[in-house]
């Protein structure tokens, strides 16, 4: 979720909170590094000028997308130390206890209109559903072995990788 990202301003790789209810077989939630390179990543983007969430979130937004989404909940603040999010509604919710498939749900109020809390989007802007990454590796993956072919290389492509492999690049 984009208030549970710390990208401006880190000088250490900044600990960042996983929920319980997002962690397979948890009963409680842990906490973990984000390394400062996947950070400097993540900031380009979520560029507000030149990212492309940013680009999708304007597209969806032209469509009216999210003001169509039922059972959306728009959020108004964020308390980091206590996880508590402040809803429009007046109600207040720990992100301790949300799912991924609620969490698609949140979204926050700017001056362009809704936007998803959500961090990762698919290009239509909606929120991407964790299993979906299975798709976007096997996309990539089969344009790495079409310019593999095409440059004239033979046999097993040496690049390629899978969703579960990137889960070791931020884990602590």
């Amino acid at each position: 979720m984009a208030y549970e990202v710390v990208t401006a301003g880190f000088r250490t790789d900044p600990r960042a909170w996983l929920a319980a209810a997002c962690v397979k077989r948890a009963k409680e939630g842990r906490w973990y590094r984000t390394p400062r390179a996947v950070l400097r990543e993540i900031e380009g983007y979520t560029d507000p000028l030149e990212g492309s969430r940013t680009q999708a979130i304007r597209r969806a937004q032209r469509r009216g997308t999210y003001e169509k989404i039922p059972y959306k909940r728009v959020v108004r603040g964020y308390n980091a130390r206590s996880r508590l999010l402040y809803l429009e509604s007046g109600g207040l919710l720990s992100v301790d206890v949300l799912g991924p498939d609620e969490r698609r749900l949140l979204f926050r109020r700017t001056t362009t209109g809704l936007e998803p809390l959500a961090l990762w989007l698919s290009p239509n802007g909606m929120p991407k559903k964790f299993e979906g990454w299975e798709d976007t590796f096997t996309a990539a993956n089969e344009r790495i072995q079409r310019v593999w072919a095409q440059a004239g290389g033979e046999g097993l492509v040496p690049l390629w990788c899978r969703p579960h492999m990137c889960r070791h690049f931020v884990s602590a």
